[in-house]
């Protein structure tokens, strides 16, 4: 392991975009995606900390692909109510991904937004990109089919 799609499409020849459709079409993930680790490196108290974050974000969050460069934006927004799940997502985000989120208030609540690569990340493994309320998405099934899966909505 250890390659990253760059090496790998040096020595088969293809391009990289076309290694990701590939990977993607199959949902085939690399171990590692721009340093963010797999689900299966987490162990359970983390991946409950991983549910719990994907709960928050599922719910309340917001994926989009921007059409000028094809990078994601993740946000999230609670209201002005809600600060104590605005410091629980920093929490998990940190303790998970060792990156706090930016943290802007306004006056109607707070927006959490994350790295653009973290964003690539989730959408690897299948979080919804687009309104959610449009493309009414399933829950993915890497996690709603786990034991520990109940953290997903809580």
């Amino acid at each position: 392991m250890g390659n990253s799609i760059r090496k790998i499409s040096m020595i088969v020849c293809y391009s990289k975009e076309a290694i990701r459709k590939e990977l993607h079409k199959n949902n085939i993930t690399m171990r590692k995606f721009c340093g963010y680790p797999a689900l299966v490196d987490f162990n359970n108290e983390k991946l409950c900390l991983f549910y719990e974050l994907f709960g928050y974000l599922y719910g309340d969050g917001s994926l989009h692909r921007r059409k000028d460069d094809n990078r994601f934006e993740l946000t999230l927004y609670f209201s002005l109510d809600e600060k104590d799940l605005v410091e629980r997502v920093a929490q998990i985000t940190y303790a998970l991904f060792s990156f706090c989120p930016i943290i802007k208030p306004d006056q109607s609540g707070y927006n959490i937004i994350f790295r653009k690569s973290f964003g690539r990340y989730l959408f690897t493994l299948n979080y919804p990109v687009g309104k959610k309320s449009i493309i009414n998405p399933q829950f993915p099934s890497s996690i709603t089919q786990k034991e520990d899966s109940y953290a997903f909505i809580r």
